[in-house]
């Protein structure tokens, strides 16, 4: 589990770098709704779910400190990642794109710690 939360997170970071005019235009909409929003949640999603499943410990469970470090860590990665597109060409910072990240981050460890583990913990009894 731990190859494949870090080879997300490598592609996350991939992601976040890669200059605009390398990437499709986001067609306009006339809101302020941008498409690539539901992307960050999902992205950050997953990112949580294997991070939960990689961190839990051998009774399948997610202690508050494991919690705490991966909603820590995942904000600081997705400020980051948000933050060093100011000086990449064509992309911004976004706060938006940061709060989905964070939806995103807790909605992953909400699934891991309500969903997965407990169908896991089932299963292996």
């Amino acid at each position: 589990m731990a190859a494949a939360c870090l080879l997300w997170l490598l592609c996350l970071v991939v992601l976040s770098v890669i200059p605009y005019s390398l990437t499709e235009n986001l067609p306009e909409t006339g809101s302020d709704f941008r498409w690539d929003y539901p992307e960050h949640f999902a992205g950050y999603l997953l990112l949580a779910i294997l991070a939960g499943l990689w961190l839990a410990d051998k009774k399948l469970s997610l202690g508050a400190t494991t919690i705490i470090i991966i909603i820590v860590s995942g904000g600081a990665i997705s400020f980051a990642l948000e933050y060093i597109q100011l000086f990449i060409p064509g992309r911004s910072f976004n706060l938006v794109d940061v709060a989905f990240n964070a939806t995103g981050l807790l909605a992953g460890l909400f699934t891991v710690y309500f969903l997965l583990l407990p169908s896991l913990l089932r299963q292996s009894k």
